[in-house]
């Protein structure tokens, strides 16, 4: 629950280790920084009589009231990220949001020919349904927003060959997209930043993929995506036309894993993977983009059934992601808030089957 108006305090202390997705993109931390504690203190004036802790009581809705809230985060990672956060507000807390229910009946439909040969055409269409969170001017929740996509592809899997091809075309209308309200007068819910469902997408696309045994001990899974995504229709002059912010023209994917099944190390399966996500619309800042990366992981599985027999049915595994901890930017909130992408991490586990 926040405050809407009056006096706030906030101190927020950091360690930029990984720039990790919790961790915002700011001049205190640019990308390729060593490691470091960062604290920001925006003061203004806070008021001594504050209930404090971690979930302050909540006052009437009506009252003015002083709230302080004290919070901690703790990032897993290679190192690991803490952060801490403490505020004060005085003012009215925003009122709750109305509850709300949506339901609908989306239909999806496809047709599939088997030529015989290993040649395999289809077509599929499919309904979207979507909630969208917010409210408008007024006070009222927004609607679901509503999609149609259509794809046309084709398959091919021959009978004497541990191969699959497959190729697709994809079209993708959204209606009830946010825009801009045109009405500029302010409101006590929106101030000035009010939105309307009045906003349309056009998405058209190609996806190209191939799966492929390569011998009797590696396996091959490769993949692209080219997404052209455009808004048709926008309150915002110039806007309709331009691209949807966030997302990728061009996306690629490569992974090969190689099972080694005889000798010491039988039972042991090693992972090794590219994945590439090309520049995007930077949203809020029509004409500039974010900037492309490669990120690269790996990982290992090992059946330990194959070093004791006391061990049937347990597996190891760990996977290691973003392996050369490359700086990249995740995603963007507007013309000045960005975060980083999740740094080099790495995940074990130990599962049994039976």
């Amino acid at each position: 629950m926040a405050a809407s108006t009056g006096a706030r305090c906030a101190t927020s202390c950091c360690w930029d280790g990984t720039r990790g997705a919790s961790a915002a993109i700011s001049s205190a931390s640019p990308a390729g920084a060593p490691p470091r504690w960062i604290c920001s203190s925006p003061f203004t004036a806070s008021p001594d009589n504050c209930p404090r802790g971690a979930t302050p009581p909540s006052p009437p809705p009506a009252k003015p009231a002083c709230i302080c809230k004290t919070s901690y985060a703790w990032a897993s990672g290679l190192p690991p990220s803490a952060c801490g956060t403490t505020g004060c507000g005085w003012g009215r807390p925003a009122p709750p949001l109305p509850a709300s229910r949506y339901r609908a009946t989306t239909g999806r439909l496809g047709l599939n020919w088997l030529m015989g040969n290993g040649w395999a055409p289809y077509l599929a269409y499919a309904q979207g349904f979507e909630p969208v969170a917010g409210q408008d001017r007024h006070g009222r929740l927004f609607q679901p927003s509503r999609s149609q996509q259509w794809e046309l592809g084709l398959r091919y899997q021959p009978e004497d060959r541990n191969l699959t091809l497959s190729a697709s075309l994809f079209a993708l209308r959204q209606n009830k997209a946010l825009t801009r309200d045109p009405d500029p007068a302010e409101s006590p819910i929106c101030g000035r930043a009010c939105q309307v469902q009045q906003g349309r997408r056009s998405t058209r696309g190609l996806e190209l993929e191939a799966c492929a045994q390569l011998g009797a001990q590696v396996h091959l899974n490769a993949s692209y995506a080219y997404t052209h995504a455009r808004i048709t229709h926008s309150n915002i002059p110039g806007e309709a036309g331009s691209a949807v912010p966030d997302v990728p023209r061009h996306q690629a994917g490569l992974w090969l894993d190689w099972r080694i099944a005889q000798g010491p190390l039988a039972g042991l399966t090693l992972y090794s993977g590219a994945r590439h996500t090309g520049q995007r619309t930077w949203h809020g800042r029509p004409g500039q983009h974010l900037p492309a990366h490669t990120l690269l992981d790996a990982g290992l599985d090992y059946d330990l059934g194959q070093a004791h027999a006391a061990l049937a049915g347990y597996h190891f595994a760990l996977s290691v992601k973003n392996l050369a901890n490359r700086a990249h930017v995740a995603s963007c909130y507007g013309p000045t808030v960005c975060y980083w992408g999740q740094g080099r991490s790495a995940q074990a586990s130990l599962r049994y089957q039976w």
